[in-house]
């Protein structure tokens, strides 16, 4: 015999008692926690405004984020991005990439360049939840834009196997900063072909020869990554690519 369980609507007066219960900061994490919990089924305007204030409360703000989220609090979300806290930023964009509205694709587009990197790196990563293509043109701009958030937009859109990952990625691959590179690299190794050999063999003998010259010092540690990567990136390419006279 199965048992079935029921969700009994809160009351009014249930639910003031437990967002007063909820909002006393004389109670422990944990009581306050129990009657934000307790307020999951429950779509009443003041608790869903009590959850908005919640996201600000480091004890409740992940209470808050998913009882907004079950209750389909969009807007909510999006008025959350203005917010001053970029702890509560950072939730709202997460959140709004879980909804997966395309209509929310610009801001969280625009939340990748907020100056707080959570938040940035959170908008990357909503970005890259959205599971067609609408989603790229952004996440191509974020990669492009460079910096730690470029490198991880470009991962995700080498991840999902995305051709315009290793375009940016061949953009990338003359610059001078060598994280860059390395994720340039590392992209090139995975989508790339053999029309991408002789640059990476450049790289290579480039940084080897820098290596007999000048011996392994902890400078040039960066130059000794960057000839191991190309190294690993050819052999990957010629693995999947194999010369004609080889394939026969």
């Amino acid at each position: 015999m199965k048992t079935v369980l029921l969700l009994i609507p809160l009351t009014t007066l249930a639910a003031s008692d437990l967002l007063e219960k909820m909002e006393k900061y004389s109670l422990n994490a944990a009581q306050r926690n129990n009657a934000c919990y307790e307020l999951r089924a429950s779509k009443q305007k003041e608790v869903l405004a009590a959850m908005r204030r919640a996201l600000s409360d480091p004890e409740l703000r992940a209470c808050a984020a998913k009882n907004l989220r079950a209750a389909g609090a969009v807007d909510l979300f999006r008025e959350a991005l203005n917010d001053e806290l970029p702890e509560v930023r950072a939730v709202a964009v997460l959140e709004l990439g879980g909804f997966a509205r395309p209509e929310d694709l610009p801001a969280l587009d625009a939340a990748t360049g907020d100056p707080q990197l959570l938040v940035a790196t959170n908008a990357v990563y909503a970005l890259g939840t959205y599971s067609g293509k609408e989603s790229v043109r952004y996440l191509v701009g974020a990669a492009r834009r460079g910096g730690l958030t470029g490198e991880q937009a470009l991962r995700r859109l080498a991840q999902r196997d995305e051709p315009e990952a290793l375009s940016v990625a061949r953009e990338w691959l003359p610059g001078n900063e060598v994280t860059a590179r390395l994720a340039a690299i590392s992209v090139i190794g995975q989508m790339g072909d053999r029309s991408d050999l002789a640059t990476l063999r450049k790289i290579q003998m480039k940084e080897i020869s820098e290596l007999s010259n000048q011996g392994r010092g902890f400078g040039l540690m960066p130059t000794f990554t960057l000839s191991r990567a190309a190294k690993t990136a050819i052999q990957n390419i010629e693995s999947r690519h194999p010369a004609q006279s080889e394939s026969r």
